[in-house]
């Protein structure tokens, strides 16, 4: 009223004073615009369809041929207002910093400004990771700050992929919930230097090293969601071996940091590759430190991934205000249930909203996520979106969380091209040929996961105890 009040249109200022008039109950539905598969921009899309017909019930029956026309329809009982931030800037003094904009402008990729600003509802997102077929992985599950044992609701344990960083970038870890038939995002945590210095001046860590301070938390990590200890490669948990790779290693190698029940990580034994802590037995042979230099682990790393998105094989955590009420009132038991076995700061500080806000991020990141190739064709590079600030330099967004996550699902890969496809069905519809007794295993299907299966009994002794002998 005011803003019409102040452009001097008599006629609209009538026209909205008369609408208060109206007894009948109102509807509102209101946020920020989006993609054009979400459901916003349905109730958009059919409001829309009814102001144009202008009551031409003919013309609505040809733009609506699905949906049927509430009865005693009249189109002027529905509008649409979209509130652009220049509508906002020009109207109200002070509303909106130029600077702000200008730097939301130069951080945010076109389609999220579109969305956030400009109040546009875009298509879909033009990176390598489409939002649509995120979108169409996203179901319904509840996140958790302790996760499923190995075998409750038939989750086969859980995998790691953590992407290293310090001063510039945050370190990320991911977590993914293995299935017979699929995977599930169940959390991703985030840290950098400033957040540790915070904690410690809060008392919330009584650690004083870094790398000691976010290898605590993969321990933690791994106390809430048990690792997928079945892995034929016998590797849980990838890492990027660049910027500062080395340096979480060797902190998971220190044995005086460890609890109580806490052994050693080392690199998983690789027949192809010897190393010399393939000798060491007190730890586990669990750490796959990717190495990025060749194309062909570049192109398993971002491909595949992209791959199993498209497959339905990795699924998304659905979320609303409603969702994540119900979440935090069934974790809130298992918390409490959990804490009075140790004392994990993870539990006690990270709450589950930061859980369903760090996979929020990460999807962000992952659909930011662009690949250009070189004048030849023969090299590729993967990086995400960049604008020019307000000095000209070229500003990209980060993907830390994503990388964390392609780890893992890298993981997840591996572990798929070494299994016998006929041990992921459930068991009646599995073939009955094979012999009394024979005990039921992953079957290794390539070169490496032989020889991993000869040299190692870790494989043997970890299916022994997740599954039962077939009578």
């Amino acid at each position: 009223m005011r803003y019409l009040t102040r452009t001097g249109d008599i006629d609209a200022l009538r026209e909205a004073s008369e609408s208060y008039k109206v007894t009948r109950n109102q509807i509102i539905i209101s946020g920020t615009a989006g993609y054009q598969f979400q459901p916003l921009y349905k109730y958009y899309d059919r409001y829309r369809k009814f102001i144009e017909s202008k009551g031409n019930l003919t013309q609505l029956k040809q733009s609506m041929p699905n949906e049927d026309i509430p009865e005693g329809f009249d189109y002027k009982d529905y509008s649409i207002c979209r509130i652009p931030y220049s509508v906002i800037k020009n109207t109200i003094e002070g509303f909106m910093d130029d600077k702000a904009l200008s730097r939301s402008k130069a951080t945010m990729d076109d389609e999220r400004y579109l969305n956030e600003y400009e109040t546009v509802f875009t298509k879909d997102s033009i990176g390598f990771f489409k939002a649509s077929i995120i979108h169409e992985n996203t179901i319904k599950y509840p996140l958790a700050t302790i996760g499923d044992n190995v075998g409750e609701n038939e989750c086969l344990g859980h995998l790691f992929g953590m992407d290293v960083a310090s001063e510039n970038d945050r370190l990320a870890i991911a977590v993914l919930a293995v299935y017979p038939n699929h995977c599930k995002i169940k959390n991703i945590w985030t840290t950098d230097r400033a957040s540790f210095e915070k904690r410690k001046e809060l008392n919330l860590t009584k650690l004083t090293d870094y790398y000691g301070f976010c290898v605590r938390k993969a321990r933690e990590l791994m106390q809430c969601y048990p690792p997928m200890r079945s892995h034929p490669m016998g590797a849980y948990f990838a890492i990027d071996k660049g910027g500062g790779g080395i340096a979480i290693m060797e902190a998971f190698h220190d044995t005086s940091k460890l609890m109580m029940n806490e052994q050693s990580l080392y690199e998983f034994r690789d027949p192809d590759n010897p190393k010399p802590s393939d000798l060491l037995q007190d730890g586990d042979h669990a750490l796959w430190m990717v190495n990025f230099t060749g194309q062909d682990i570049r192109n398993e790393f971002y491909y595949g991934g992209r791959s199993l998105i498209g497959r339905g094989k990795v699924k998304f955590p659905y979320w609303d205000n409603v969702e994540l009420e119900r979440a935090m009132d069934a974790d809130a038991t298992k918390r409490e249930r959990f804490m009075e076995h140790c004392d994990n700061e993870l539990v006690l500080f990270d709450t589950l909203e930061d859980t369903y806000q760090e996979i929020y991020r990460m999807v962000e990141e992952l659909t930011s996520i662009i690949v250009t190739r070189s004048a030849a064709g023969r090299t590729e590079t993967f990086t995400t979106l960049g604008k020019k600030n307000a000095d000209g330099k070229m500003v990209f967004k980060h993907k830390d969380r994503a990388t964390a996550l392609l780890l893992s699902l890298l993981l997840y890969q591996r572990y798929l091209g070494m299994v016998d496809p006929v041990d992921m069905l459930p068991e009646e519809l599995q073939r009955k040929d094979r012999r009394r007794g024979h005990m039921r295993m992953w079957k290794p299907t390539n070169q490496t996961a032989i020889a991993l299966n000869r040299h190692s009994g870790g494989f043997i002794r970890i299916n022994q105890k997740l599954h039962n002998t077939e009578d």
